[in-house]
């Protein structure tokens, strides 16, 4: 049976949600995914590991942040083109 190109044979997730005070929201996650075939290359497999973070200052408030890559995972996705390394994202939301 032949492999489908870029899909692991392998692949484990697993995502939380932590609410502390109705404020502050946690989200891990992370996963692994095995070794993949792209073209006539073997991909490795890798661990990829994010958080994310929601807090709630009022009503009309929100900050939000998220960090990708925490393990700093040297990975692709596809063969020749590197994905990010530890990556952090932040903003907020107004609403009124």
């Amino acid at each position: 049976k032949a492999r489908l190109s870029r899909r692991a044979e392998n692949k484990l997730s697993c995502q939380g949600n932590i609410l502390f005070f109705d404020k502050l929201q946690i989200s891990p996650e992370i996963s692994f995914v095995g070794n993949r075939i792209d073209g006539a290359k073997k991909l490795k497999a890798y661990i990829l590991a994010n958080l994310s973070m929601e807090y709630k200052l009022n009503s009309n408030l929100e900050f939000f942040s998220r960090a990708e890559n925490i393990l700093n995972y040297d990975y692709q996705l596809v063969s020749g083109y590197e994905t990010p390394k530890l990556s952090f994202y932040g903003g907020f939301k107004l609403t009124f």
